[in-house]
């Protein structure tokens, strides 16, 4: 007899909770906003989209490689200045836009010699290059940001093929490669390969400080292609150009990861144990144990006066932490340790000495 398939199951499916997501928020813009849905608005929201969606496809494969790369929005910034600034000087556009991704590669090497061959760490050598590269940046925007109103320049951003936005016509097709190289080639599974096992994949025949640099190398593409497309939606260049919040995310969200890695699994870590600008921990096993789950945990922080983190999303089972820019040391660690005490209350109850419908949590 077939399974009784419902919502639960469905949910289990990797990537289903994320689509049930983005369709209800879809769903719900289209109903308080009817323009949401217009021709228009689509069109601005998928062209929005390309920059962050470029730069993504890049930082994924050095973090499926294990790394991590913090440089991405100066990189971004850099290349974007450097594109402009040999339009304005009169070279053809060809010229411009190539100059902009080789000064992408240039950074991404940069990265990866660092890394490679001196030994530095991914975090402090990739910050390095991001403090350089925005520095370059603003020597190059000081006296005014950098403006290029070049027909062909302005088309990557504003043109269309067949109706379709060409910036996100590109996006897919980077998209497209990147994904059949990572599914389809030996370059790709060398990529997941260092990830899972630095050193079973060296004698396994796999080169491994070849790969480390091939994936610092297509980061540092992406992160020039994705200024080149921005700097021709804004016709411009400035300043802070590239400049988010990646850098303190990304660390506070290792901190997280870190001091509560030995109290909690964490999800989607790379072979360093680094994670991206959210920790995700995995209560399933725990609850599998001991009856807990992630709302009695979640519950439970509201004991501490602490807001609980998204919940079973992208995976059921897990808390999702997404620190940001407006936290600051003390609050993080006030939440970790709120999580640190919550385990051990946890593991009371897994070993008897708390009743699991009697308890604290």
């Amino acid at each position: 007899m077939a399974s009784k398939i419902n919502l639960r199951s469905i949910l289990r499916i990797e990537g289903a909770t994320v689509f049930f997501a983005l369709a209800l928020l879809v769903v719900f813009s289209s109903i308080f906003a009817p323009s949401f849905l217009t021709t228009e608005n689509l069109s601005n929201v998928l062209v929005q989209s390309v920059f962050v969606v470029i730069l993504g496809i890049g930082i994924t494969y050095v973090l499926i490689s294990g790394g991590i790369d913090l440089s991405v929005g100066s990189v971004m910034g850099v290349a974007a200045a450097i594109c402009v600034f040999c339009l304005n000087a009169g070279a053809p556009l060809p010229f411009a836009l190539l100059a902009g991704l080789a000064t992408g590669a240039a950074a991404g090497l940069f990265n990866a010699y660092f890394i490679v061959v001196l030994g530095f760490a991914d975090f402090i050598a990739t910050l390095g290059t991001l403090s350089l590269m925005r520095g370059v940046v603003e020597l190059m925007t000081a006296n005014s940001r950098l403006n290029s109103q070049d027909p062909g320049f302005m088309t990557l951003a504003a043109g269309s093929v067949g109706g379709a936005p060409l910036a996100v016509i590109i996006a897919l097709i980077v998209a497209l490669v990147a994904g059949v190289i990572l599914a389809r080639t030996t370059m790709g599974r060398a990529v997941y390969g260092v990830g899972l096992n630095p050193k079973s994949s060296f004698l396994a025949g796999v080169l491994v400080r070849r790969v480390r640099f091939s994936v610092f190398l297509v980061s540092g593409i992406c992160a020039g292609l994705a200024g080149i497309l921005l700097a021709s939606r804004l016709s411009s260049v400035h300043p802070a150009m590239g400049t988010g919040y990646e850098l303190t995310a990304i660390a506070a969200a290792n901190y997280v990861a870190t001091r509560l890695g030995e109290h909690y699994p964490v999800l989607y870590a790379g072979a360093g144990g680094h994670v991206a600008h959210e920790c995700i921990l995995d209560l399933r096993g725990i609850t599998k144990d001991s009856g807990v789950t992630v709302d009695d945990v979640a519950k439970r922080l509201a004991d501490y006066g602490l807001h609980a983190p998204t919940m079973s999303f992208p995976v059921a089972g897990t808390l999702m932490v997404e620190p940001t820019e407006s936290e600051d040391l003390a609050e993080i660690d006030r939440f970790v340790d709120a999580m640190i005490g919550i385990r051990g209350e946890i593991d009371r109850v897994a070993a008897g000495e708390w009743p699991v419908d009697d308890n604290p949590l």
